[in-house]
């Protein structure tokens, strides 16, 4: 009977660790470029820093903004 189910069932083979977590890493810098980045103005209320609320702004990244300022023929 397990000879039976195992000859005509495809089983699914999970991928090795280091497959999995190198796809994760690429999701996640495919990510950088796609969610906007952005903070939030801070203040301090009891001691303890928080974010006030609707004062979130965009950002450019490092990355982003020295591919946009570069100037020709720099490297």
């Amino acid at each position: 009977m397990a000879a039976e189910s195992s000859k005509g069932i495809k089983q699914f083979k999970v991928p090795h660790v280091y497959a999995i977590i190198f796809a994760l890493m690429v999701i996640f810098a495919v990510l950088t470029w796609i969610v906007p980045s952005g903070s939030y103005q801070r203040q301090e209320v009891n001691g303890r820093e928080v974010t006030v609320a609707g004062t979130y702004e965009q950002s450019m990244s490092r990355v982003k903004r020295h591919i946009l300022t570069r100037k020709p023929g720099m490297k």
